[in-house]
């Protein structure tokens, strides 16, 4: 409840962080390289619509679906035709035709990936297309204990029907002229209601550094249900495998 409520009081004043923007523009990077013909899209933690307009110049006759769980956060994008606003959490989400492509920019750490990961699997068609982006704070010793890092990721895809799963991790450092900038820029996205970045600052000389890992990829909706047992092996059903 304390997300939705940051993101609906930032609805009026909110505008694309660094963040959430560094991550969109690897996506659309990634995406040139699809050829992909979407019927029908779904945006998952649309926010005010900063991908949508995008989505729409590439693909002009999809269907797009916009869904955020802060419903101040939908009135902000402006009603066009083939468009659809969805006030719901991404783990109920739910829509009567199967979707080709589903962009989650930034939608996790916002929720919990497996029940997400759930929700696409039941929402997506056969080869539909799964783009996605992560990002975590770093400490200067290791990863988060409690964050997916990209190898989680990439087996929980396989347990949730993708495949052939990419996933590029890039680590950044951030350096700011005081600590001010640095904790406004983590509050404006929203990322200080998950992490304290107190934490993971540091200051060299009189600039405060702040390191940040990247994860972005995509994956592939697979009928052909992998599953990984607990000893690490893909279990894979006879039926699957095909002749080439």
């Amino acid at each position: 409840m304390q997300i939705i409520e940051f993101f609906n009081n930032q609805a009026t004043r909110y505008s694309a962080d660094y963040f959430a923007t560094y991550a969109m523009q690897q996506l659309w990077h990634n995406l040139n390289f699809m050829q992909i013909k979407p019927e029908i899209i779904l945006d998952a933690g649309c926010g005010n619509g900063r991908a949508i307009f995008h989505l729409q110049k590439l693909y002009p006759q999809s269907k797009i679906l916009a869904c955020d769980k802060a419903k101040n956060m939908l009135q902000k994008i402006p009603q066009t035709e083939n468009l659809k606003l969805i006030s719901t959490d991404i783990s109920q989400f739910y829509y009567e035709h199967k979707i080709d492509f589903i962009l989650a920019n930034l939608l996790w750490p916002w929720c919990n990936l497996r029940s997400s990961l759930i929700s696409f699997q039941k929402a997506t068609r056969e080869n539909a297309l799964l783009l996605f982006s992560y990002i975590l704070p770093m400490s200067q010793e290791k990863i988060l204990a409690n964050s997916w890092d990209m190898h989680n990721i990439a087996d929980l895809m396989i347990n949730y029907g993708f495949a052939e799963t990419v996933i590029q991790s890039e680590r950044q450092t951030l350096v700011y002229d005081n600590l001010g900038a640095a904790q406004k820029e983590f509050f404006d996205s929203g990322l200080s209601l998950l992490f304290d970045v107190n934490q993971y600052l540091y200051q060299i000389g009189s600039k405060w550094h702040l390191d940040v890992e990247f994860i972005y990829g995509h994956s592939w909706r697979n009928d052909a249900q992998y599953f990984k047992s607990a000893d690490g092996n893909i279990n894979i059903p006879f039926q699957a495998i095909k002749k080439k």
